[in-house]
């Protein structure tokens, strides 16, 4: 098939690595893949009334007659459900042929992602207000019909590497659910950000059997916009009418607020990560935080570093790291970053993050914009050969350990 990749980067054509793109099912095949017990899911959907022509990534397809796009050199913009591979995971890889992409990770769309949304914020009655009763029920349902299908999706091809989502309120039923998922070939697990992984701090030694795992079978741990929760107790915060009338994009809101706070979840848990010693005593732990912006891992690197030099003789813990904070998040650590960002500043500004900034797509999401291959490069090339290669392949390896 021919590569429609831009000449800049003709070197690396079927070398390159994407740490984020989607399945994108329309709600119109949930039930048929799925089976029936996703269906108030599906109509929650159908009943805001928007579809995938007023917003690109809208689930509602009226119509929708399969995954028969064209994979032409619109591959490098075309977005939303109709878009050649959202679908049918069998053609995705037609589809990264024809962007030179080696392999992906793959996370959840359709049932998978909204069933998560629905099952970390099943608290909230503005989140699907039209599911009334047994929020938390119906989103675990989808949550395990959706880890099914990955099962699938996995055996397929290793160059897709579905990312499994592990929402459950205990310690023992995380690690339950993350051994059974390994064992039949998952390789990428999904937890959320939002939330105290199985109740409790993702630093707690009980999660050590967790992590332990995760390292020894190389599947990378990762967190992604969506399955943020409530990190502040109250979301009085965000309701002011400066912040009202602004589109959802499916997996946030992109009114100003939203927007500029949407890394800190984020940001918490890794920090939690780093600082309670969990790389320290898993050094071979793989990690990723994606979709969130990069801006903030920089500063947060210095910052902890900063307060590490300062108070860290005050430690007589004997879990007290045994290197800079920074450290931890330039070995461990892996960050997507948006099209839109200063990349070249961030390299300028602040060191060791050549070697964290990891390159995504999003595909086919709207918010992974348009023609990001040629955009990326262009921030990039200024910082020589070394660089791009890093950010295209070396740096997005470590969470696709098996696709080098």
């Amino acid at each position: 098939m021919t590569t429609f990749l831009p000449s800049d980067l003709a070197h690396l054509e079927g070398k390159i690595l994407d740490v984020d793109s989607h399945e994108m099912m329309p709600l119109q095949v949930w039930e048929e893949t799925f089976g029936p017990e996703v269906a108030p899911l599906a109509e929650a959907w159908r009943a805001n009334g928007e579809t995938a022509e007023t917003d690109k990534n809208h689930p509602n397809v009226p119509g929708y007659e399969g995954d028969l796009a064209p994979i032409d050199e619109d591959v490098l913009i075309v977005k939303g459900s109709t878009a050649p591979g959202a679908a049918d995971y069998e053609r995705r890889i037609q589809v990264m042929d024809a962007m030179g992409v080696r392999s992906q990770l793959m996370f959840p769309g359709s049932v998978g992602l909204y069933g998560t949304v629905l099952r970390v914020n099943h608290d909230d009655p503005a989140m699907f207000p039209n599911i009334t009763s047994g929020r938390a029920e119906l989103g675990d349902r989808c949550i395990r019909l959706y880890q099914d299908y990955l099962l699938d999706v996995a055996k397929f091809s290793d160059r897709i590497v579905p990312v499994a989502p592990i929402v459950e309120d205990s310690v023992e039923a995380v690690i339950a659910t993350a051994r059974r998922l390994i064992d039949s070939g998952i390789k990428a697990i999904w937890l959320p950000a939002g939330l105290p992984v199985g109740g409790v701090s993702p630093a707690s030694l009980s999660l050590d059997p967790l992590w332990a795992m995760c390292a020894e079978a190389d599947v990378a741990v990762t967190l992604h916009i969506g399955g943020d929760g409530r990190l502040l107790a109250s979301s009085a915060w965000e309701q002011a009418e400066a912040f009202e009338g602004f589109r959802s994009l499916g997996e946030f809101s992109v009114d100003p607020y939203s927007t500029a706070n949407l890394h800190l979840p984020f940001q918490n848990f890794t920090s939690v990560m780093v600082l309670g010693g969990v790389f320290d005593r898993h050094p071979n732990l793989r990690f990723g935080v994606i979709e969130v912006g990069a801006h903030w891992v920089g500063p947060l690197m210095e910052n902890m570093d900063t307060w590490f030099k300062a108070m860290g003789h005050f430690n007589s813990n004997p879990h007290k790291l045994k290197e800079l904070p920074s450290t931890y998040i330039i070995n461990n650590t892996r960050v997507s970053f948006f099209h839109f960002e200063a990349i070249d500043v961030y390299l300028d500004r602040y060191p060791g993050i050549d070697k964290v900034l990891a390159f995504s797509t999003d595909y086919p999401h709207v918010e992974g914009g348009k023609d990001v291959f040629r955009r990326t490069h262009a921030k990039l090339k200024a910082h020589g050969q070394e660089v791009v290669d890093r950010i295209f392949v070396d740096n997005p390896a470590w969470l696709l350990p098996t696709s080098v």
